[in-house]
Formats: structure tokens, sequence, C-alpha cells
């Protein structure tokens, strides 16, 4: 009777291979860790980065078509604080619009009268730009000055939106901190200048900003204005001309 030995691994090149595979196995893994996390901050990064540019877009929308009366005009007289501002304390500047939309063909003598202001969310705490608008129906009834305080009325338009500065430039080459229809003789606010200061809505592992200290002063020997950044998240600074 014929007898067959079928040779097995040893417990040395079990082990050995089983290391192998562990050393392999462990890099495989630090690997997939390593684009996990770039691939976060990549998405994060690129969201702050949409939003920023997307508000200021919106912002700019609003503040070409303030003192508008539509098309067709719908009323002759000029409208009544068209455009307003505060100069805000902590780069949190707010202004408000006051205008006819050129859309709403049904109620011709009804205005939309649109404040914008950074506030902190009441439940996060992360500083908000929120918009709060506000319909009139005579050209006087246009607010003097931006109101975000009704809770009842305003909405969070961005999150993240951490800080809003905002220069005027008026008809006779005066720069001003508040819109130059405000001021004394009133004037007309030829081109806005926005900076927005936006930041990541979650946390990035790893991840410090170079830039510990970004400066929201837009004019030259303006007074020092500064926000300082907190480790783990991502700030994108935007500015933007807008011709009115």
């Amino acid at each position: 009777m014929n007898s067959f030995h079928i040779k097995g691994f040893t417990l040395v090149e079990v082990l050995l291979t089983s290391s192998i595979l562990l050393v392999f196995s462990g890099m495989a893994f630090q690997f997939f860790i390593s684009q996990h996390k770039e691939y976060e901050r990549s998405q994060q990064i690129t969201e702050v980065q949409d939003r920023v540019r997307t508000v200021i877009d919106l912002l700019a929308l609003d503040i070409q078509s303030a003192g508008s009366r539509g098309v067709p005009i719908k009323q002759a007289d000029p409208i009544v604080n068209p455009f307003t501002g505060t100069d805000g304390i902590n780069n949190a500047d707010q202004f408000a619009v006051c205008y006819f939309d050129p859309y709403d063909t049904s109620n011709p003598a009804v205005l939309t009268n649109s404040s914008y202001g950074i506030l902190n969310d009441p439940v996060t705490s992360v500083p908000t730009l929120y918009r709060q608008n506000v319909i009139r129906t005579a050209n006087s009834n246009c607010k003097a000055t931006p109101d975000v305080t009704d809770t009842t009325k305003r909405l969070p338009l961005a999150s993240g939106i951490m800080a809003m500065n905002i220069r005027y430039l008026c008809n006779v080459l005066t720069d001003s901190s508040v819109p130059c229809e405000t001021l004394t003789p009133a004037q007309k606010s030829v081109s806005i200048r926005i900076k927005l200061l936006g930041r990541s809505l979650g946390f990035i592992r790893d991840y410090t900003d170079t830039n510990l200290n970004y400066s929201l002063a837009i004019k030259s020997g303006e007074a020092a204005q500064s926000i300082t950044t907190v480790t783990g998240y991502y700030y994108y600074m935007l500015e933007k001309s807008i011709t009115r």
C-alpha cells in the first residue's frame, strides 16, 4: 500500500507571509485614509469658494437694482432711501436696497426693501448672512437704515460668512464707509466694493490655515480690520467692485 506525504507550510513561512500581508494592508489603509482626507479637504474648499462667489454675485445683483423704478417706470417720483447702510462692528457691515420688482406686473406700486447683515445663528452660533425682505407700498416707506432683527421675516442667505466690509465711492470721488446717499449733502454711490470672508462649515482634520490673520480693509489707510482664523477650518476671501 502506497502512502502519500503532503508537505504543508512551516510555521516560519506562515508567519513571514502574514507579516508581509499585514505590512501591505497597513500601507493600503494609510493610503486610503490620506486620500479620503484629501477628498474631504478639497470638497470643503470647493464648497466655501462656491458659496462666497454665489453670495457676492447675489449682493451685486440687488445693489445694481437699488432705486430702480421698474421697466416700464411704475412711479414717476424717485425712491426715497434707495440705498442705505451702516458701518458695522467687527467687520459686520449692513446695507439695504429698495426697488420696484420689474417682474411683478400685478402690483405696480409694490416695492421690495431688502436688508442684509451678519448675525450669529441662534442654534449653531455660526456667523450667518441674513436677508430680510419687507414689502413697501410707497416710495417714502423704504427704511432709512438696514434691519435684519425681525426673526419672522429674515431668512438665512448663507452660513459661515464671517465678515462683510463695504466701501462706497461717491460721484464727487469721496470715499465713504456708508452709502453716499446717506451723507450730507446727499451724493450718489457710483461704485461699491464688497469684501466677503467665508469659512468652511465642517471641520477639516489635520488642516491649518497658513494665513492666520485676514485683513478686511479695502481702502489704503483704512482702520485695521481683521479676522483671526481657527485651526481646522478653511477660509476664503473675495472682493468685488460693483458699478451702479
